[in-house]
C-alpha cells in the first residue's frame, strides 16, 4: 500500500495544480472540459486515498489518462505532425508498464517535468505529457510494483520506514521479522510453523511468502500482533509491533475478520455500558451479534449468561412476534465463562458468549432522536406515538408470556429498514421492533440488568432485597423512553443520585447503595414532567414515571390512549 501511495499522492496533487493552469490555457469548450475533468478527478481521487481505496484512484487516472492520451495525439496529429515526437512519453509510459520496472517509471516522472517548460505553450502537448505520466500512475499502482524490485532494482529503496539492521542488507534473500518486544511465540510461514524468540527472526528465501503470527498470553494479558499476517518479500524487514489488550480496556475490532461460531465478524457497529453490537454474517444474510462486557467489579450486573442460556429455547420462541427483534442463537460455552470471567483474553477473544439476532437495517430509536431533520418535523410527536404504541405492543406480548425486558431503552428499540429523510417518509414506513431480549427474565426472576439512565429505583431496590423482576419496571422505562424523545435529553432529577446508587452496589458498598437510592426516589417524587403535549398523554407519562410502581399504567392503557393520537 505504501508505494502505490508513492506514486499517487502526488499524482493528485499534479492533477489538482495542473488543472488550475490548464483553465488559464483553455480557448475551447472541450480544453474546458478536459480541464474541469482533471479537477474533479483530483477531488476525487484525495477523497478516496483518505479512505484507503488506492486501487479506485488508479482505476480513475488509468480511464482518464486513456481518453485525454488519445484525444491529444488525435489533435496534435490534425494540427503540428512534426510534435508527434513526443509520443517517445506515452512509448515509455507502455513500456514502464509492460516491464512494471520502477527505475522505467522514474525515468518518466523525471523526463515528464523536464519537458514540461517546453510543452507550456501548447495545451495538447502538456495533456499527451501529463496523460501518459498518469496512465503510468494508474496502471502501476493497481498492479502494483513488486517490493523486490523498489529494494534491489532501483537505489536500494525501502518501503519500511525505518533502516534495515547493516547485517540484514548484506544477506540477499532473507527476510527480517522485527518485533518491538522480546516475545516468545509462533510464526506460520507457508502453513509452516516456527518457534519466534526474542525480537528478530531471519527467513531465507527467494520468492515471497505468506506469514501470520500468533498473539501472545500473558498473565491475564493479550499482546495483539500489528499486523498480524501478510505477505513478505526477499530482504525486505518486517516491523510488527505488539498492543496489550486486557477483557478490561477490550477493542471490539479485535473481533472483525474473525469467524465466531460459524459467523463472519463484519464490523464493529457500537458499543453500550453492558456489551458491544457486530455486524456478522452466515450464508451471505446479515446478522447482529452481541457480546458481553465483562469486567470484575460487574459481576452483579452485567449480563449473567449461565442464567440466559438455561431460557435460550424459550427467548427464542419468545422473539417470534412482529414488534420483538428476532433471535436466532444464544450460545455461550460455560467452561469458557469460566475462563474469561478469571480473565482469559483469549477464550474471549476465540470463545466470547453471544446472542445472534435479526439485523436491523434502519437504525435505533436513538439514531432518530439525534437527527435534528427528523425531530423539527411536524410530525415528531406522532412519530414518537407511534414507535412507543409499537413498543408497547411487543411488552405486551412479552408481560403475557410471562417475561419482563428489564431494559428498554431508545437504543434498543430498532427499525428493520431504512426509512426516509423526511419526517413524513419516516411516519408513513415507520414499523418498531424492540430489541436486545438477552437481558428480559421471568416474571419474578432475578434481575440481572440495571441502566440507571432508564431503569426505576424499584429496579435496584429489588436487587438489593432479592424480589425479582416486574413488568411494571419496564413501564417506568418506556415512559423515560418517551419523555427522552419528546424533549430531546434526560431530565430525571434522580439520574446522577440513582447511578452513583447503582455504582456503590456494584462495588459491594450496600449500606451506601440503599442511602443513595432513597434520596433518589425523593428526587424522583417531585414534580419535574412538564410536557407540551396533549393534556391526556402528559399525564399518561406523569403516571408511567410514579415512583410507585402500583400507580404506573397497563400496558392495555398506554395502547389505548396513544391509539387515539397516531
Amino acid at each position: 500500500m505504501i508505494k502505490q501511495l508513492i506514486m499517487l499522492i502526488p499524482a493528485t496533487i499534479i492533477a489538482f495544480l495542473g488543472s488550475l493552469y490548464m483553465f488559464f490555457i483553455s480557448t475551447t469548450e472541450i480544453q474546458h472540459l478536459l480541464t474541469f475533468t482533471y479537477f474533479l478527478t483530483s477531488i476525487l481521487s484525495a477523497f478516496l486515498l483518505f479512505r484507503w481505496k488506492y486501487k479506485t484512484v488508479g482505476i480513475i487516472y488509468t480511464t482518464i489518462a486513456l481518453f485525454s492520451l488519445a484525444f491529444s495525439i488525435y489533435m496534435i496529429y490534425k494540427t503540428s505532425t512534426f510534435l508527434l515526437a513526443f509520443l517517445i512519453f506515452p512509448s515509455l509510459s507502455i513500456f514502464s508498464i509492460l516491464k512494471r520496472n520502477p527505475a522505467l517509471y522514474i525515468l518518466l516522472v523525471i523526463l515528464t517535468f523536464l519537458a514540461t517548460p517546453i510543452a507550456l505553450s501548447n495545451y495538447y502537448v502538456l495533456l499527451m505529457l501529463w496523460g501518459s505520466y498518469f496512465l503510468a500512475t494508474g496502471i502501476l499502482s493497481i498492479v502494483s510494483i513488486p517490493v523486490k524490485s523498489f529494494s534491489s532494482k532501483f537505489f536500494k529503496i525501502q518501503v519500511n520506514p525505518q533502516p534495515i539492521p547493516q547485517q540484514i542488507t548484506k544477506q540477499k534473500g532473507k527476510i527480517a521479522f522485527n518485533l518491538d518486544r522480546e516475545v516468545n511465540t509462533e510464526i506460520e510461514i507457508d502453513n509452516l510453523s516456527y518457534t519466534l524468540k526474542g525480537k528478530t527472526f531471519i527467513y531465507t528465501t527467494d520468492k515471497p511468502v505468506r506469514w501470520k503470527i500468533k498473539a501472545i498470553k500473558l498473565k491475564g494479558k493479550a499482546l495483539i500482533p500489528s499486523p498480524s499476517e501478510g505477505i513478505a518479500y526477499p530482504n525486505q524487514r518486517v516491523l510488527i509491533t505488539f498492543k496489550e489488550i486486557s477483557i478490561a480496556n477490550w477493542d471490539p475490532n479485535l473481533w472483525v475478520g474473525k469467524t465466531l461460531y460459524n459467523y463472519k465478524v463484519l464490523n464493529v457497529v457500537g458499543t453500550g455500558g453492558n456489551g458491544y453490537v457486530l455486524k456478522g454474517e452466515l450464508n451471505k444474510k446479515p446478522y447482529a451479534i452481541k457480546i458481553p462486557k465483562f469486567s470484575p467489579s460487574q459481576s452483579t450486573i452485567s449480563l449473567s449468561f449461565s442464567d440466559l442460556t438455561s431460557e435460550a429455547f424459550n427467548l427464542i420462541n419468545l422473539s417470534n412476534n412482529e414488534n420483538l427483534v428476532r433471535l436466532y442463537a444464544i450460545i455461550a460455552d460455560l467452561n469458557m465463562l469460566k475462563l474469561i470471567e478469571s480473565g482469559d483474553v483469549e477464550a474471549y477473544l476465540n470463545s466470547p458468549p453471544m446472542i445472534v439476532m435479526e439485523f436491523m437495517e434502519g437504525g435505533s430509536f436513538m439514531d432518530l432522536i439525534q437527527n435534528p431533520q427528523i425531530t423539527n418535523s411536524v410530525f415528531w410527536r406522532k412519530i414518537v406515538y407511534k414507535v412507543i404504541l409499537q413498543t408497547a405492543s411487543g411488552l405486551k406480548y412479552m408481560h403475557s408470556l410471562g417475561y419482563v425486558h428489564l431494559d428498554v431503552k431508545p437504543q434498543n428499540i430498532f427499525f428493520p429498514q431504512k426509512m426516509g429523510n423526511t419526517g413524513e417518509s419516516v411516519y408513513k414506513s415507520l414499523k418498531v421492533k424492540l430489541g436486545d431480549l438477552g437481558s428480559a427474565v421471568k416474571i419474578g426472576g432475578k434481575i440481572n440488568q440495571i441502566t440507571p439512565e432508564y431503569a426505576p429505583p424499584d429496579q435496584l431496590e429489588n436487587l438489593i432485597n432479592g424480589k425479582g423482576a416486574d413488568p411494571k419496571m419496564d413501564i417506568f422505562a418506556l415512559g423515560v423512553t418517551t419523555y427522552v424523545a419528546l424533549t430531546g435529553k434526560n431530565n430525571r432529577p434522580d439520574l446522577q443520585t440513582f447511578t452513583s446508587a447503582v455504582d456503590e452496589y456494584i462495588n459491594g458498598n450496600v449500606g451506601n447503595a440503599v442511602r443513595l437510592l432513597n434520596q433518589a426516589k425523593i428526587l424522583l417524587s417531585s414534580d419535574w414532567v412538564n410536557l407540551n403535549v396533549e393534556s391526556e398523554v402528559s399525564q399518561l407519562i406523569t403516571r408511567m414515571l410514579d415512583i410507585n410502581p402500583q400507580n404506573r399504567p397497563s400496558v392495555d392503557e398506554i395502547i389505548t390512549i396513544l391509539s387515539k393520537y397516531v
